[in-house]
């Protein structure tokens, strides 16, 4: 039986949240806000403390900063039940990533600083962890930029016997599969029956289908 049922390698930082601020935000002034908020951010932290919080057996994998926020943010993640073991901290000058969200009435500014987050780098990573699990889920692509090249080199051999027709329309499937599970994801946590209904059923497919995909692919470079 495998140790995990889903594994997740992805961004862990925290979410500085700003409420009540004026419409216009005019430079070179102080503005003040009427609330705020530091919560656990980052889709895929998220993702893994929801997950545990439902009894799910969780495994983490991410790098974040020897500083207060990343260690904030990973006492978070251990309360939920989230297995954290596999989570480095790292001494530098590249702290821990951060997000400023500037809630507004009907509309937000999302300001994110990455750090850590775009330097996770596939030595980071323990595959033996990820693969004793049942799914794994890879968070926020567009902000791994420490594990793009890797990724991204392993499906190009995966895929370089095809013709570059089919290949390109399965990269674009797989790309867009997986962002769609990681939005579904997010979006879930607003409501705990359809979340319950993923967890239990709408994973086997999704993850089975491509998120398994890719992580053969990654294995496949061992």
């Amino acid at each position: 039986m495998p140790r995990f049922d889903i594994t997740i390698a992805g961004e862990l930082n925290l979410d500085l949240i700003l409420y009540g601020l004026p419409e216009q935000l005019s430079p070179e002034r102080e503005l003040l806000a009427d609330g705020m908020m530091l919560t656990l951010g980052s889709s895929s932290a998220i993702v893994a403390h929801n997950l545990a919080t439902l009894g799910s057996r969780v495994g983490f994998q991410s790098r974040i900063g020897d500083d207060s926020l990343g260690q904030i943010a990973l006492d978070r993640l251990r309360e939920s039940g989230v297995d954290v073991s596999r989570v480095h901290s790292v001494p530098g000058t590249i702290t821990t990533g951060l997000t400023v969200i500037l809630q507004h009435g009907a509309w937000r500014n999302i300001l994110t600083y990455a750090g850590t987050i775009a330097e996770t780098s596939w030595q980071d990573l323990d595959l033996d962890a990820l693969a004793d699990s049942r799914h794994f889920h890879l968070s926020s692509y567009y902000l791994q930029r420490g594990l793009r090249p890797r990724v991204v080199s392993r499906q190009y051999d995966r895929y370089r016997p095809m013709s570059s027709f089919w290949a390109a329309r399965s990269m674009a499937f797989m790309s867009a599969a997986l962002f769609c599970c990681a939005a579904f994801l997010t979006a879930a946590f607003s409501s705990g029956v359809i979340f319950a209904h993923l967890a239990c059923a709408a994973s086997r497919s999704a993850f089975n289908g491509a998120v398994s995909d890719l992580v053969i692919a990654v294995m496949s470079s061992f």
